[in-house]
């Protein structure tokens, strides 16, 4: 352990990077590498073994534009996609299985469309086509469906109107509280105008979870929810 911060050996430079319980994950040049606890092959280099510097996740070498490491799980947005690896005890591969991969995946349905991921420890959510969808443990009602049963495969939590300009998501390790606030970019809209919308996951307080969404304002005169 450090008390102060470690530089990571071999790189340097700009790229995306995401902790989870054990294990990091990040992106460089396009591609996926992680490193740490490997138990469950969180790595996703196609072993169990824990590595003390970035190895490479197979397959995925370019076209990465999202990373999320989880509790003792990783997703990536892989050309407009998911795909994850590593324990799937709960679902939270998506992949309509509970078998863990030591490899990535793809998640079942989504294959186009998502522009951003986040991993809790059991479950996964992501951005897609500008509604949120949800996969894996849901003990607390996590994934937003009404439910408290785990769910293998991406399951609706909230649909939102098309067109979505900028949204971001991030699961963190408690159930989610989603909020979804709208900011109008002409300050008189007309009918067929464009509305801009941006979501924020957060942290619940404790182990509460949202029950719905707050939508703040409304739609002006002539723009549907859809």
């Amino acid at each position: 352990s450090s008390a102060g911060t470690a530089g990571v050996a071999g790189n340097s430079g700009s790229f995306t990077i995401s902790a989870g319980f054990g294990h990091n994950c990040m992106i460089r040049g396009g591609g996926v590498l992680c490193w740490g606890d490997n138990e469950y092959g969180q790595l996703g280099n196609a072993s169990t073994i824990d590595s003390t510097t970035p190895t490479q996740v197979q397959g995925l070498t370019s076209d990465i534009t999202g990373i999320a490491a989880g509790g003792l799980h990783s997703c990536a947005v892989v050309g407009g996609g998911v795909k994850c690896w590593g324990l799937n005890e709960s679902g939270q591969l998506g992949n309509d299985s509970t078998a863990d991969s030591l490899v990535p995946i793809q998640v079942q349905g989504l294959t186009a469309g998502v522009t951003a991921i986040a991993a809790n420890a059991s479950h996964t959510c992501a951005i897609v086509h500008g509604g949120v969808k949800c996969w894996g443990y849901n003990a607390f009602g996590q994934l937003g469906n009404d439910s408290n049963a785990d769910s293998a495969g991406q399951t609706n939590t909230f649909t939102l109107v098309s067109g979505v300009d900028d949204a971001s998501i991030d699961a963190g390790f408690l159930p989610v509280d989603l909020s979804l606030d709208k900011t109008v970019s002409d300050s008189t809209p007309s009918v067929g105008s464009n509305v801009t919308f941006t979501v924020t996951v957060t942290n619940a307080a404790g182990f509460s979870t949202a029950t719905g969404v707050t939508i703040k304002d409304v739609l002006p005169v002539g723009l549907t929810y859809v």
